[in-house]
């Protein structure tokens, strides 16, 4: 956000662009009425003035954009400085909680990582010492998914029972 000493800046800036222009279209509208009555020394000299008074007109156009930019972004801060300190404090709380809460989550899952981590190194090692007592691990394994299907079953039977 831009401050009261560049907005006074840039203002004093639109007000003597403003004045250069003024004075120079007087001087041009004068020297119009007598350019008839004067040589091409004169109309040379007023050629001048036009291209100044078309680079003035640009500067001017230039600053004027800035000021409504300037302008814009001090009302946008005013707006958000407008609000009720309330309001101000409810949504910093509510920010503050949604980052606390994602922490945990986040702590948690790391939690929940490090056991599957571990769970998977047992798996290994169990797997590791079946195949050296040489039993089929596959076929262990499908016993074991069969059991656990059989009793999903017999779960969901009670579930209907009541």
């Amino acid at each position: 956000m831009l401050g009261d000493s560049e907005l006074i800046v840039d203002h004093c800036v639109y007000q003597n662009l403003l004045a250069r222009n003024a004075a120079l279209a007087e001087d041009v509208a004068s020297s119009g009425r007598s350019e008839q009555s004067q040589g091409s020394e004169q109309r040379a000299s007023t050629v001048m003035e036009k291209v100044q008074i078309d680079s003035i007109k640009r500067e001017l156009q230039e600053t004027s954009q800035r000021l409504e930019t300037i302008n814009r972004k001090s009302q946008d801060g005013s707006r958000t400085s407008e609000l009720p300190s309330r309001e101000r404090g409810e949504i910093l709380v509510k920010e503050e909680v949604r980052k606390e809460a994602q922490k945990e989550s986040e702590d948690e899952l790391n939690d929940l990582l490090v056991c599957l981590g571990q769970e998977e190194s047992k798996v290994e090692k169990l797997t590791a010492k079946l195949v050296e007592l040489g039993v089929d691990v596959d076929k262990l394994l499908e016993d074991i998914g069969d059991d656990s299907q059989a009793q999903g079953e017999c779960e969901d039977d009670d579930d209907d029972d009541q």
